[in-house]
């Protein structure tokens, strides 16, 4: 991202949010919101794996895509010329024959190609940048829009979704990137050889209790939650290593 940003002259930009990194403190995430690409606005990075084969090992790449259009800046690595084969997975994209190809090199315009079978060369300067725009590509996302599409929802929010006890360090917390993608996540804190099982019980809404048995470290539960759950339950039997049982306190997730 800080080499595409820096190459193209802050023309292709897209905004991050902040992580933590733990050995360097923080870091930036991006993904959650649109950017620009050369002036186009409302634009996505979208990096599935295998989307692009490369034939030289100097040349890096970004993707990302609009409303039936999909962008790729390639950056040189090297201090010299280089020029690749491009070959784009049409397992992922519904591509033509033939496109016309917008392109930029060093950030100026040039004249549009023409692309066959989603195949190309591409020539880019000494540590330099060249990117291209190619139309009328009704691209698909497996789960992106979904992301997307959660915010602007109006879909109320799960309230104070993450609770930690003492025993066992039993956590539990609600993981959501929107209505259609949330699960409910419950983990031991508890170290390597220290317990010999928990059982997991819960249940969402006014469901029928479910029972989980986890006899092996780590000792974690994920569930999923559909977009029309309001209400997630669970409480906990711990065994500890020497025999011990306790029971963890009933947790209660609603929104």
């Amino acid at each position: 991202m800080a080499d595409v940003f820096e190459r193209s002259d802050t023309e292709i930009d897209f905004p991050s949010t902040y992580c933590e990194g733990y050995a360097y403190v923080q870091g930036k995430v991006f993904g959650h919101a649109p950017g620009q690409f050369y002036g186009e606005q409302g634009v996505w990075l979208w990096m599935p794996k295998g989307l692009v084969d490369l034939q030289h090992v100097e040349v890096n790449y970004l993707a990302a895509r609009s409303d039936e259009k999909l962008y790729l800046a390639f950056t040189n690595q090297s201090a010299e010329r280089v020029t690749t084969a491009v070959r784009l997975n049409q397992a992922l994209l519904p591509l033509s024959p033939r496109h016309t190809v917008k392109i930029w090199r060093d950030n100026r315009a040039a004249d549009d190609f023409e692309m066959l079978d989603g195949q190309f060369d591409i020539e880019i300067s000494p540590a330099g940048i060249t990117a291209i725009c190619i139309e009328h590509v009704p691209i698909q996302p497996r789960f992106q829009h979904r992301m997307h599409a959660a915010s602007g929802s109006n879909e109320p929010t799960w309230k104070d979704a993450w609770h930690q006890q003492s025993v066992a360090g039993l956590t539990g917390m609600v993981i959501s990137m929107g209505p259609e993608l949330s699960s409910a996540y419950v983990y031991s804190r508890a170290e390597l050889g220290k317990l010999a099982s928990i059982e997991l019980k819960y249940r969402i809404d006014d469901g029928p209790w479910q029972v989980a048995a986890d006899e092996s470290y780590p000792f974690e539960w994920t569930v999923p939650l559909s977009k029309v759950a309001k209400r997630f339950e669970y409480s906990a039997s711990v065994i500890a290593a020497d025999g011990a049982q306790e029971r963890a306190n009933s947790v209660v997730f609603d929104r």
